[in-house]
């Protein structure tokens, strides 16, 4: 399985749950660091969480594709639905307010992706979301 792994999921939590040992068996025979697979986990769990819950409008079952890649320095996780339009880059950092009755509900998940991430690049081609994170 080292190498590359393709697979696709419906949009539903229990299919990305579901999903999380391929991962984590694919960052085990890939030998990743412990850091690089918390990283990969946590994008992957944040990202397709994101597509299930605000990436359809309608009840019906859509697939996301998602493809991880082994490189010689990092990996990379690519996910692509065709859910509405949503650059994840360009999302603004969420407010941290000292005064947690104040703080405002999400955005942080995001937010620890972009930045603990090598790089996180977006891209809508022929009415597909592709999000691409290198670790």
């Amino acid at each position: 399985m080292s190498g590359r792994l393709e697979f696709q999921l419906r949009n539903t939590v229990e299919d990305v749950s579901v999903s999380l040992p391929l991962l984590r068996r694919f960052a085990a025979e890939s030998g990743l660091a412990g850091r690089q697979e918390y990283v990969l986990i946590l994008s992957y769990e944040e990202l397709a969480t994101n597509i299930v819950k605000y990436g359809f409008d309608d009840a019906a079952i859509h697939r996301i594709r998602v493809l991880l890649e082994n490189h010689s320095r990092d990996v990379s996780l690519t996910l692509m639905d065709d859910g509405h339009e949503f650059d994840p880059c360009s999302a603004p950092a969420p407010e941290f307010s000292p005064n947690p009755a104040e703080r405002m509900p999400g955005g942080v998940g995001l937010h620890l992706v972009k930045r603990m991430a090598r790089s996180l690049h977006y891209s809508r081609k022929n009415g597909w979301n592709v999000v691409q994170v290198l670790i």
